[in-house]
């Protein structure tokens, strides 16, 4: 317990120290959890890559933050609650591109049915054309009424 104490009492010292601008007492803070914080991120995110890049950001922002902790909260918690959050946004932002992804891939197999139904519509117009061309003329002319102007079956048959 003693040595715990002791810890706690030497981390609070460079926690004093690095608000008031000592960047070497801020390396001793980050030579302390670098390597924690760093194995914490990559078992949560499950890449190297992004571990690293969220123990960068972490730390940035503690710098950034330097004036404002509180040296009487446990230091610990707050970096790891920075990290956690970080750690949420890129899950959140690898969510979002992973949606976009599929969104895109389904307009695009969306845009693919529908110009192959454009090309089956054009081919079908082809072939009602041609069928149209091999009525009689008052068959061409029935079927014009019925299906061009809308006529019903009785009007038809009145004109």
């Amino acid at each position: 317990m003693g040595l715990q104490t002791h810890s706690l009492e030497y981390e609070k010292e460079l926690l004093i120290r690095m608000s008031q601008d000592d960047e070497a007492a801020f390396y001793e803070i980050y030579s302390l959890y670098k390597m924690r914080l760093y194995y914490f991120a990559q078992k949560l995110i499950k890449s190297k890559e992004y571990a690293e890049d969220i123990c960068q950001d972490t730390f940035t922002v503690v710098w950034q933050n330097r004036h404002y902790i509180d040296v009487s909260l446990s230091f610990s918690s707050y970096l790891f609650t920075i990290a956690r959050n970080r750690i949420l946004n890129i899950l959140r932002d690898i969510q979002k591109e992973e949606y976009l992804h599929e969104y895109i891939i389904s307009q695009a197999i969306d845009f693919t049915s529908t110009a192959q139904d454009t090309v089956s519509i054009g081919e079908l117009k082809d072939i009602l054309s041609y069928a149209i061309d091999q009525l009689t003329g008052r068959q061409k002319q029935i079927f014009k009424m019925s299906r061009e102007e809308g006529m019903s079956h009785k009007e038809i048959a009145d004109s």
